[in-house]
């Protein structure tokens, strides 16, 4: 994801239907291609940085998004895209 403005935007705090991204919440997940169902672990990266300067004040950004997520299969699993992931729930295991 980029955006061009003078200042980063916010750091990405919900997932694309507005459901804000928290630890243990069920989440669905594009994997390979197939539909997986895990577990947040944690959010390792959620950043803004200066991908390119441009002209007068404004900058390109880039987003570095990195969300750890458990599988139903016990794998560990890493989304760098936050639109290839989908909060289901916040039940607990």
């Amino acid at each position: 994801m980029n955006a061009h403005s003078e200042q980063a935007p916010e750091p990405i705090t919900t997932d694309h239907r507005h459901t804000p991204i928290r630890e243990g919440a069920r989440v669905a997940y594009n994997k390979s291609g197939g539909i997986m169902l895990g577990r947040i672990v944690k959010v390792v990266r959620n950043e803004w940085k200066v991908a390119r300067t441009g002209v007068a004040p404004k900058s390109w950004w880039t987003l570095k998004f990195i969300l750890q997520i458990e599988g139903e299969d016990g794998n560990m699993s890493y989304i760098a895209n936050p639109l290839s992931f989908v909060i289901i729930d916040y039940a607990s295991k």
